[in-house]
């Protein structure tokens, strides 16, 4: 295989992006700068860096501007949603390209939470800045990619069904996948659903607000959970990368169900996919 096998988690948050059978991998928040004084572009920290010593104008939420074909005003000059997108992705690509010192990327498979017309529009035509050909480019949803990552793992992951949480600031959603086996295949069905009882998660910052967040997930995996078979159990998203608070809420999903937590699982789910359009069946 001669070039890079890449998933891409975008999400207005943060984006992650994980390399086929390599180790690093990298989370960086999803904004750009452009200098003030020069067309010169920032993504992530340096972005932020750059804005608090005055010396660039950030952009972020660029899936949304991006899907609404939103614009931007930066120094006299008006970008639209899909160029400050194609952008961020440059700089994004090329910390993997200088990690492992190479242009080429063989396959490139994108997992955006869902499925918009012209984000896919401006995901799938970015190939020519990318250095990436545009039969190479694919767009899934995080629910696909729940899917590829879970499948991934040993049968007893997903023999029976599988439920997973994301908490993150976009808000709390819950998938959940079952298999049904019949006579001649197997069918593998996986859905998503935003709820209502998503929280902003500053209030994790002090105890109370922690102790009401798990009061909240209880309820949630309370009517969720019950009264269904599940393997396993999944956690994603940074308001599970620390799970002091949610101690209520652990006690529930860890009874007697196998339960993991994977920062970068969309990301992973992704790569899985972009490594299985290169197999030949």
């Amino acid at each position: 295989m001669d070039g890079l096998v890449i998933g891409l988690d975008l999400n207005d948050d943060y984006t992650q992006i994980c390399c086929y059978d390599k180790e690093k991998s990298w989370t960086i928040p999803t904004v750009i700068c452009r200098r003030k004084e020069e067309e010169v572009w920032l993504s992530g920290e340096e972005a932020y860096a750059a804005t608090l010593l005055g010396e660039g104008v950030i952009v972020d939420k660029l899936l949304k501007m991006a899907a609404k074909d939103g614009t931007s005003t930066i120094g006299g000059i008006r970008y639209g949603g899909a160029q400050l997108m194609v952008q961020f992705l440059i700089q994004v690509l090329t910390l993997a390209k200088e990690e492992y010192g190479t242009e080429a990327i063989s396959q490139l498979v994108f997992s955006v939470p869902k499925i918009e017309a012209r984000l896919l529009k401006c995901l799938t035509s970015c190939g020519d800045y990318l250095g990436v050909e545009e039969k190479d480019i694919h767009v899934v949803s995080h629910t696909e990619s729940f899917m590829y990552y879970v499948l991934s793992q040993k049968r007893e992951v997903w023999n029976n069904q599988v439920g997973m949480f994301d908490l993150s600031a976009e808000g709390l959603c819950y998938y959940e996948m079952k298999v049904q086996r019949g006579l001649r295949q197997t069918t593998v069905v996986a859905e998503r659903e935003r709820l209502e009882e998503g929280f902003s998660l500053d209030i994790l910052n002090t105890a109370a607000g922690g102790k009401m967040a798990d009061r909240i997930l209880c309820s949630c995996g309370n009517r969720l959970l019950q009264k269904k078979l599940f393997s396993s159990v999944f956690l994603t998203g940074k308001g599970f990368e620390n799970r002091d608070w949610a101690a209520g809420f652990m006690k529930l999903i860890c009874n007697r169900r196998r339960v993991y937590a994977e920062a970068e699982l969309f990301a992973k789910g992704a790569v899985l996919r972009a490594e299985d359009l290169l197999r030949e069946k």
